[in-house]
Formats: C-alpha cells, structure tokens, sequence
C-alpha cells in the first residue's frame, strides 16, 4: 500500500529529496486520456513501461509528462508507485488507440495531481544544466520509463512547489 495523503504531506525536503523519481512519457493523445480519467475521479493510472521495470519500487515519485515540442511539452501530473508491476493491455501503437492491442509490462500509480496544461515545459528545463544529458531530451522516443536524477528532481520539486503555491 502506497503511502496516504497525510503521511506525503508530513514528509521533510530531505526525505522527499531521497525518493526515487520516475518519468513517464505520454503522447499528446495518451496525456488528454490521463487528463480526462482525473477529472472523472479516476485516482490510479497504469503507464506501460519497457525499461526500469525492475528498479520503481513503492513510495517511488512518478512524473507525467507530455511529449511535444518547445511549451507544449512538459509535466502534466505526478502520483506515487504502488510497486506493483503488471502486465496489461496497451495500445501497440499509442498514435492508433483503438488498434491493435499487446501485453505489457505497466507501473500501478496512485494519482496525486494531473494538470490540463505542463506546468513545467520542456523549455524550461532544457535551461538547466542539469537537464544536459536527461535521456528524455537526449532520445526522446526511447521507452517508458526515464530516471529522474537527484539534481533534476530538485529542479522540478522547487517548480512544482511554486506552480502550486507552496
């Protein structure tokens, strides 16, 4: 069981600095489907994944982001691993969402926020140094999920807190 609501809130910069972060990449298509779940009151979300399978632990912090260019792409939402790794079906091709269908490897993720818009683009992130080498930016169709590094996440933690006025 993922940690509650309360016991996230309680934790310290430090404790929050020290989990592991995830980031998982969503079509525009896939992220309006994320976005439209949320606002139903839909409050789990089951990204698939090809890589890292064996590393998203529970507790691990998992980011939204959807793909684009320039402002429209960006962080769309976050919530927390569960630790469970199931396979699900899953589009073949997210481009084509009602085509053919395939077994894959999917993360349980306790939603804690999805946004309308990125809250953070990848403008924006691309101006850190500390984004220099991230395998999102570097080769941006490579597989579900991305390590989110400790220096990046402190750069994302800090924009976050300040879009949502903490």
């Amino acid at each position: 069981m993922t940690m509650t609501t309360d016991e996230a809130s309680s934790l310290t910069t430090a404790q929050i600095a020290a989990i592991p972060v995830w980031l998982f990449q969503y079509s525009p298509r896939s992220a309006r489907a994320l976005q439209l779940s949320w606002n139903a009151g839909e409050d789990l979300e089951y990204p698939a994944l090809d890589r890292h399978a064996d590393d998203i632990r529970l507790d691990d912090i998992v980011l939204f982001w959807r793909s684009g260019r320039g402002d429209t792409a960006g962080l769309i939402g976050f919530g927390v691993a569960s630790g469970v790794i199931e396979e699900l079906s899953h589009p073949r091709n997210y481009q084509d969402p009602d085509g053919p269908r395939a077994l894959r490897k999917s993360a349980e993720v306790a939603l804690c926020c999805v946004f309308d818009e990125p809250v953070i683009t990848r403008s924006e992130l691309k101006q850190s140094p500390e984004f220099a080498d991230f395998d999102l930016f570097r080769m941006p169709n490579r597989a579900n999920a991305f390590e989110v590094a400790a220096a990046q996440w402190a750069i994302v933690r800090d924009r976050m807190e300040e879009v949502m006025g903490r």
